[in-house]
């Protein structure tokens, strides 16, 4: 089958397939006489043992950072706080004095 054909059984696009075979996640594929790509069902098998895993642990790992990125997020989060004023109270709360009113 031609890299269409085999993209469309993977689900992704066919320069995903090419951009692999470039970056050796794959190996190249058997051309054609006119160099087309040609690929099999057993092709197709060995790509998809290779690199689904790895987009999993992409995502996996990305799923990580995410969850360290939140976290930092939140310790900003928490300086950013209102600074207790003198009897304890954040500036604006209830115990804070009142201003006096002038007349």
């Amino acid at each position: 089958m031609r890299i269409g054909d085999a993209a469309k059984a993977l689900g992704v696009a066919r320069e995903t397939i090419r951009s692999w075979e470039r970056r050796g996640l794959i190996p190249p594929a058997r051309r054609d006489r006119n160099q087309q790509r040609r690929y099999t069902r057993q092709d197709l098998e060995r790509i998809r043992h290779v690199v689904f895993p790895r987009r999993e642990q992409d995502n996996e790992q990305a799923a990580q950072r995410l969850g360290r990125l939140a976290t930092l997020v939140g310790r900003l989060d928490s300086l950013n706080a209102p600074f207790p004023g003198p009897g304890g109270d954040a500036p604006g709360d209830a115990g804070e004095a009142a201003e006096p009113e002038c007349s």
